[in-house]
């Protein structure tokens, strides 16, 4: 009986059961999508934090001036090494031209290498980004020797092709004497000398003329302990971000040093992350869209189920006032409004699914089993409603509607 009556209403309502219907597929669809976006965008956030690489580099504060060994010492040593990793760096030192000696017999250098007189110290990862051009045109004298910028010891060097040239055939080494600043003589040690270093000849790259290549560390070391409190001329630093997640604290930690108004050294730190911090900033932007949507979708089914419910309870209130007259228990007549939602619930749940379905997107149970919360929160609205228009002033209302008739 209940059955009969309630394919009697739908069918005397079809236009309206189809509009509830229709707004219904769409309320479990959009919810549906969005706690299928919401973990990917999280998934998106946490990729963008490991993958994008964030990159930054230190400038002096004057222009054609080489970094001292203060700004550097911060990133190798100092409070900046946590946050930092892959560090190209490239520092120079100058070697006196009249006491190169090659296998340990004097030799004077091609006038064109006389323009080049610094000796290079690099690290491994800037070896392999400044030699990229000619990587392929290196000739290393053996395979060991392609390691020598990772090295600890100062005992390999790399030269220009043309300055192998000019030397005696079979030449193994090549001995240079690295000097101190006229600076450092006359303010911190006057009787600092040069300091001779013979080299083993690991390799050749291509040029004419040009500076000599070693291991940065190497040099680094050495440096200090021959000339203690001397600068150590940088050419460049550049690094990548270990965590971008740190970025803001790398910042104001890189603050405490290189702040043009209240840093403590005289370099200025850039770091390259606006593409990142724009990804991360869309992603967030779409994650609160998502976010704010849930209590719009909420709200909305709740009013969907009280406009609805009471449309329909007010459109057929006549046949309800008879029912009640004839002795039809009000309990009945909720039930017949509530089975009447759960059948549009549940064919609108079955559609939104198959949409979903065919969007390909992913319904885990967790994810179905909120979307169909939905429904219980449309349910509230319709009795809602049915509490409403149960009100007896309402139907003493009808009644007298049916007796000035």
């Amino acid at each position: 009986m209940l059955l009969r009556l309630i394919g009697s209403q739908l069918k005397d309502k079809l236009g309206q059961f189809i509009v509830i219907l229709i707004l219904l597929v769409f309320l479990f669809s959009l919810l549906g999508y969005a706690l299928h976006r919401l973990p990917l965008i999280e998934e998106k956030k946490i990729e963008a934090q490991t993958a994008i690489k964030v990159e930054g580099f230190l400038l002096p504060q004057s222009k054609n001036q080489p970094l001292d060994w203060s700004p550097v010492y911060v990133f190798v040593d100092g409070d900046l090494v946590p946050f930092v990793k892959d560090l190209l760096i490239c520092s120079y030192v100058f070697y006196k031209q009249d006491s190169v000696l090659v296998d340990g017999e004097p030799y004077i250098l091609p006038e064109g290498m006389k323009e080049h007189l610094r000796l290079y110290g690099i690290t491994d990862l800037e070896a392999t980004a400044r030699l990229a051009a000619t990587k392929d045109k290196i000739t290393w004298r053996s395979p060991q020797s392609e390691e020598m910028f990772s090295s600890e010891d100062l005992t390999e060097l790399l030269i220009p092709k043309g300055l192998e040239a000019s030397l005696p055939e079979d030449a193994e080494t090549l001995t240079i004497s690295i000097s101190p600043s006229r600076a450092y003589i006359a303010s911190v040690d006057k009787d600092a000398k040069p300091q001779p270093v013979t080299f083993q000849i690991a390799g050749s790259y291509e040029a004419q003329t040009g500076p000599l290549y070693c291991s940065w560390k190497a040099l680094r070391e050495q440096w200090h302990t021959w000339y203690p409190g001397m600068p150590f001329n940088t050419d460049s630093l550049s690094f990548t971000v270990v965590n971008n997640l740190k970025i803001e604290e790398l910042r104001e930690e890189g603050d405490r040093y290189f702040h043009p108004d209240t840093g403590m050294l005289r370099a200025e730190m850039i770091i390259q992350d606006a593409n990142y911090l724009e990804q991360i900033d869309s992603l967030e932007r779409h994650q609160g869209y998502i976010e704010v949507l849930f209590p719009v979708l909420i709200v909305t089914s709740l009013l969907v189920g009280i406009v609805s419910s009471l449309l329909l309870q007010l459109s057929r209130r006549r046949q309800m006032v008879l029912m009640r007259t004839l002795g039809t228990p009000s309990e009945t007549i909720f039930l017949i409004s509530n089975l009447e939602s759960l059948s549009l619930l549940f064919i609108a749940f079955i559609i939104a699914l198959l949409i979903l379905i065919v969007a390909n997107v992913d319904l885990d149970p967790r994810r179905t089993a909120i979307s169909a919360l939905l429904g219980l929160i449309y349910l509230v609205g319709s009795n809602i409603s049915l509490v409403f228009v149960k009100n007896k002033s309402l139907i003493l209302e009808v009644k007298k509607e049916m007796n000035d008739e």
